[in-house]
């Protein structure tokens, strides 16, 4: 299946299974959101610390991404551009941040 050739596109796909699934049938704060991606974090962290670095840790990553785009598509969030935009200014900072330890 061709899900797309940029985030944008990525992104629209999320939100299309997300909403034929019923996750858009009632109003969804963005705190609510907010908790379900860092959700998904948590439980790649549990998966590494139970098992180390296996396929379901990158599944778990891979879903972070999935809920990130799927709000970014509920939204209409210029995701594509503004991760480039990102990695543009990124790529200009100094070594470390000027010194920054993590």
């Amino acid at each position: 299946m061709n899900y797309g050739k940029n985030l944008n596109e990525l992104r629209d796909h999320c939100h299309r299974i997300a909403k034929e699934h019923g996750w858009y049938d009632e109003d969804r704060e963005v705190g609510t959101i907010l908790t379900l991606m860092h959700c998904e974090l948590s439980e790649a962290f549990e998966e590494y610390r139970e098992k180390g670095i296996t396929y379901e840790f990158w599944e778990e990553l891979g879903d972070v991404i999935i809920r990130i785009l799927d709000y970014c598509g509920s939204k209409d969030i210029d995701i594509d551009a503004i991760v480039r935009a990102k990695m543009r200014e990124n790529e200009g900072r100094p070594y470390r941040h000027g010194g920054k330890k993590a």
